[in-house]
């Protein structure tokens, strides 16, 4: 066991052979357990004081990376092993080393923050510098216990995947499918300052049933960017788009802003706000 900071972690060496079957139903042994009874017991109650007190257990025999959290749910358990590489953070960005690292961190911290309203981990909360986070959403109060009010109003089967994740200066923004009392797709934005999450905004729209009719969901396209010099020239673009088309209903140059055989990723439904 190791213990620092707070934080605990514990090697069980081989409580779990097969990772699949025995976290679901424990009660499952094999021929290298001598006593399947005891083996039962003993994985039943390392399973449940790890969801209890929420401390990483790491395998021996469980696949990579082998460590991670067990939650509780009903009268079995679910394995959730710790992020190890995000695909969204797969971006060659135009900056020097040391600012690139930071994004990496803020970027990466903006998720873990997001994926532990699955996993119930309360580590990513330090990502937050409490005495100045200002939450935008209107069902969360501001502040850090808001946050930790939210955790506890979310359903044990939550589950958070972040699609894609970028970042432009103190701002971070991602894309993530939410399964919370039904399947949504939000859009998360995180200012930091000093290296510190102090401000969020977000929005949450139900997850359409089906493609639209071009046959694309909320959540198709590329995961990286890809055309960085474009950066500036783009942002313009997209400034022009919202004055014209959404501020001053201009429709006539709705034309100049999209090639006639590209989609677009959305429904037609209006996006609706709801907790992150």
């Amino acid at each position: 066991m190791l213990e620092n900071g707070g934080e605990k972690l514990v090697f069980c060496g081989d409580l779990v052979h097969v990772d699949a079957v025995q976290f679901s139903d424990p009660s499952v042994c094999i021929k290298f357990d001598s006593d399947p009874a005891k083996a039962f017991e003993q994985r039943k109650k390392a399973f449940g004081d790890a969801a209890k007190h929420r401390y990483l257990l790491a395998f021996a025999h469980v696949s990579f990376p082998g460590v991670g959290h067990v939650r509780e749910e009903g009268d079995h358990y679910r394995w959730i092993p710790v992020e190890y590489v995000n695909d969204a953070l797969q971006q060659e960005e135009r900056q020097n080393q040391g600012e690139k690292n930071m994004q990496t961190n803020e970027k990466q911290e903006a998720v873990s923050l997001l994926k532990s309203l699955e996993t119930g981990d309360p580590k990513p909360l330090d990502y937050i510098k409490p005495s100045k986070y200002i939450q935008h959403n209107l069902n969360v109060a501001t502040g850090l216990q808001g946050l930790k009010d939210l955790f506890g109003r979310l359903p044990p089967n939550t589950k958070v995947n972040t699609v894609r994740v970028f970042q432009d200066g103190p701002f971070v923004f991602a894309h993530t499918e939410y399964d919370f009392f039904g399947p949504k797709v939000g859009f998360d934005i995180f200012r930091f300052e000093d290296g510190r999450i102090v401000e969020h905004w977000d929005n949450l729209q139900e997850t359409p049933k089906q493609p639209n009719p071009s046959g694309h969901t909320m959540t198709d396209g590329p995961i990286e960017a890809t055309d960085v010099e474009k950066t500036d020239s783009n942002k313009q673009l997209v400034r022009n788009f919202v004055e014209d088309i959404f501020v001053n209903v201009d429709l006539d140059k709705f034309g100049n802003y999209f090639d006639g055989d590209k989609a677009e990723s959305g429904d037609n439904s209006s996006p609706v706000p709801g907790p992150p």
